[in-house]
């Protein structure tokens, strides 16, 4: 009997070992890791804003250039004949199909070179601005408009300034 217990206890101890054995056993699997790069995303200006020639009054005004190029006014801008005019077109071009997001500046201000200025703001297109634009094969098209402040009695001179677009992926 004392045998029989000594080889049961044996018997246990090694059926434990290799039981433990099994459950420390090491295992793998094999994965694979992949990337896909895009076209990045340009911008670039074809045709700049342009508000053409405006008189001042004694109040003040706006001009308006909508996205197909459109030219309005309010108030007492005078928009004076002969001159040219003109929506931004800017092009975008990136990756066919893939959507992306416009940030349209919020305001920009003119300024004469000197101590003049005025403000340029509303800026609109006539694209998606909401991060949802399919850019279609071959690129998109972008037109922008804006809204210039004329000031009464606004002082002569040509009053420039650059704006920027920005465009991203989603």
């Amino acid at each position: 009997m004392k045998i029989y217990t000594k080889l049961t206890a044996i018997a246990a101890a090694s059926t434990l070992a290799m039981a433990s054995q099994t459950a420390w056993a090491a295992t793998s699997a094999d994965a694979n890791a992949s990337a896909t790069i895009v076209t990045p995303i340009a911008i670039t200006t074809t045709t700049n804003l342009d508000f053409g020639t405006v008189s001042p009054s004694s109040t003040l005004g706006t001009v308006v250039i909508a996205n197909n190029g459109t030219r309005t006014k309010t108030g007492g801008a005078v928009l004076v004949t002969g001159g040219s005019s003109s929506q931004a077109v800017l092009s975008v071009s990136g990756q066919s199909g893939l959507t992306y997001g416009i940030t349209l500046p919020t305001s920009v201000s003119l300024s004469d070179g000197g101590a003049h200025s005025m403000t340029v703001d509303t800026f609109t297109t006539d694209l998606k601005t909401d991060g949802t634009q399919s850019l279609a094969d071959g690129g998109d098209t972008m037109n922008v408009g804006a809204t210039l402040h004329v000031a009464a009695d606004q002082a002569a001179g040509s009053y420039t300034n650059t704006f920027t677009v920005l465009v991203a992926y989603n």
